[in-house]
C-alpha cells in the first residue's frame, strides 16, 4: 500500500509560508492528498504519518473530498487519529455503505486534510 502525492497548501493569510502555521499551542496544516498511487488502497484506511503532513503528531483532523473517483462518495472520507500520532485516511464507497475494499484504485480521488497537532 502506498499513499499517492501529498501537497502542502498555504493556510497563512498574512504570509507566503506553507503549512504548518501556529494555532494556539498547536500547529495546523492543510494538505491535498491522493489516497493511493494505484490499485493499492489498504482496507480500513490509508496510513499517513504525521511527518508526511508536516507535524510530529496529529491530534485531530478533518477530511474533505475535492474530487473523487467513481468508487468514493463525496461525503465518505474521514481522518482517524492513531495512538502513535499518525492517521488513517478512510475512504468510503460511493454508495455510502462501507469502506472501499483492499486494492481499490483511488488515484483519481483528491482529499484535503486539515490536521492539528504538534
Amino acid at each position: 500500500m502506498a499513499v499517492g502525492t501529498i501537497t502542502p497548501k498555504n493556510i497563512n493569510p498574512s504570509g507566503s509560508s506553507a503549512s504548518p502555521v501556529p494555532f494556539g499551542p498547536f500547529k495546523m496544516t492543510s494538505n491535498n492528498v491522493q489516497p493511493t498511487s494505484g490499485a493499492n488502497y489498504a482496507a480500513g484506511g490509508v496510513p499517513i504519518t504525521a511527518a508526511q503532513l508536516g507535524l510530529t503528531a496529529v491530534l485531530w483532523g478533518i477530511a474533505t473530498a475535492i474530487t473523487q473517483a467513481a468508487t468514493v462518495g463525496p461525503g465518505e472520507v474521514a481522518v482517524l487519529p492513531q495512538a502513535d500520532g499518525s492517521i488513517l485516511l478512510k475512504c468510503g464507497t460511493a454508495a455510502g455503505t462501507a469502506d472501499n475494499g483492499a486494492n481499490a484504485d483511488l488515484s483519481g480521488t483528491l482529499v484535503n486534510i486539515i490536521a492539528v497537532g504538534y
